[in-house]
């Protein structure tokens, strides 16, 4: 970590020691922690098995593209903005999903509902896809009835 980060001095959860420290060479400060910073090294030769399919790193989030921490692919194979419902993030659904390097396992069966090879997207081209449901203007307008300030009385 560079000696200017702000961080370096501050003290994070490290997922394995079970405790909490600096970060130092041996359990740095993991790049794609979103919301909750952590420390931790990734095993070198970590993969996923998940539908039919061997996943390795670099991990993607399935529904936007964004790089994510192993840790949180794996409990939800997406990043934590698109792991909540009503997603302001997310690109993809139904049928198609971002990945980055995989394989297809020996035992793959279309039958008992593993992923295809059509449903894999190239997570550098995530911007050529629209977000879903993207932030909506929230203020009140005033020829908007529910944000009227009238005052409805019953004759």
């Amino acid at each position: 970590m560079h000696d200017a980060d702000p961080r370096r001095n501050m003290k994070f959860w490290c997922i394995d020691c079970k405790s909490t420290h600096e970060p130092t060479k041996e359990h740095p400060l993991c790049d794609f922690s979103s919301g909750s910073p952590h420390l931790h090294r990734m095993p070198a030769d970590i993969y996923f098995e998940y539908r039919g399919w061997r996943f390795t790193p670099p991990f993607f989030c399935m529904a936007c593209g964004i790089e994510v921490c192993w840790h949180q692919w794996a409990f939800s194979r997406s990043c934590g903005a698109c792991d909540v419902s009503n997603s302001r993030t997310a690109r993809v659904a139904y049928r198609k999903c971002f990945a980055g390097p995989h394989t297809k396992l020996a035992d793959h069966s279309e039958k008992r509902g593993d992923i295809t090879e059509d449903w894999f997207l190239d997570p550098a081209k995530r911007f050529e896809y629209p977000i879903l449901n993207p932030e909506r203007d929230r203020r009140f307008r005033k020829d908007d009835p529910i944000g009227s300030t009238k005052v409805l009385r019953r004759a």
